[in-house]
């Protein structure tokens, strides 16, 4: 298996940009996407929530201002993300179903 690489640090369009990796570095070949319902996603994303919230900070570390705004940050994400769910799941059951002839 080769090294996985996070796509938050290449460049963005617009001319923003974090840390580069050389093209090297990237995965040659077939992709593997896993398809996920809606339900299971939200499912998932409640978890995170509730370990997140569960999470204590840790005293003294000298990480953990950057380590609890990384958290608050993907805590919020997360609730957006269950949120922008609902609102999908909501009108996709409002909307009569689509009949093709």
């Amino acid at each position: 298996m080769g090294r996985i690489i996070d796509a938050t640090r290449f460049p963005e369009p617009g001319g923003r940009s974090g840390p580069h990796l050389s093209p090297k570095h990237i995965r040659k070949g077939p992709c593997h996407v896993a398809i996920i319902s809606l339900s299971d996603l939200a499912r998932r994303l409640r978890e995170v929530i509730t370990a997140l919230d569960r999470r204590r900070p840790r005293a003294g570390d000298k990480g953990e201002p950057a380590i609890a705004r990384d958290a608050a940050a993907l805590r919020e994400k997360a609730v957006n993300r269950l949120a922008e769910i609902a609102d999908q799941d909501t009108s996709a059951t409002d909307r009569p179903p689509d009949r093709r002839s």
